[in-house]
């Protein structure tokens, strides 16, 4: 799966207003001014397929869309992880707007749980060998969560 990570972090300032990046693979820019502190901003698809990210974070499609069908209003679907920030923040920081943004909103515990029982479930599937996927697919799919469920504690901490 080629799909880029976009991660959020604040860098702290050598002076005055803290230096907020954005980190992707392999490149780093500055964070959006609406940024919060203490979140990341990853793509809806660094959670996996839909059929297994939609028990987290819903469907891979815009929240003001009854089905997947493209529309003229469509925007790529973030995940917003956050640690220690209370969520009415998070979502004033990131708000969703029909044809501007739209955002899920997850918890770092919530977010880590997940994605650890995930991917015990692809192993899982490799050692007994009843992928419903092709080997090459389910490896790929075992890399895009574990390399989400790192960045998440590389921008957010170890769990406590």
């Amino acid at each position: 799966m080629a799909a880029a990570l976009l991660l959020t972090c604040v860098a702290p300032p050598a002076s005055g207003r803290p230096k907020d990046k954005m980190i992707g693979l392999g490149r780093v820019g500055e964070r959006p001014a609406s940024s919060l502190p203490r979140t990341l901003v990853l793509g809806y698809e660094e959670f996996g397929p839909q059929v297994i990210a939609y028990e987290l974070i819903g469907f891979g499609w815009n929240q003001w869309k009854a089905e997947g069908h493209e529309l003229p209003d469509d925007v790529a679907v973030k995940v917003v992880v956050y640690r220690g920030v209370r969520l009415g923040k998070v979502r004033a920081a990131y708000p969703v707007v029909r044809g501007r943004g739209d955002y899920r909103y997850v918890e770092y515990g919530r977010a880590l749980r997940f994605l650890d029982r995930k991917i015990a479930e692809v192993e899982g599937w490799k050692e007994a060998k009843q992928a419903a996927w092709p080997v090459a697919a389910e490896q790929d799919q075992l890399a895009t969560l574990q390399n989400t469920r790192a960045a998440i504690i590389r921008g957010l901490g170890r769990p406590t």
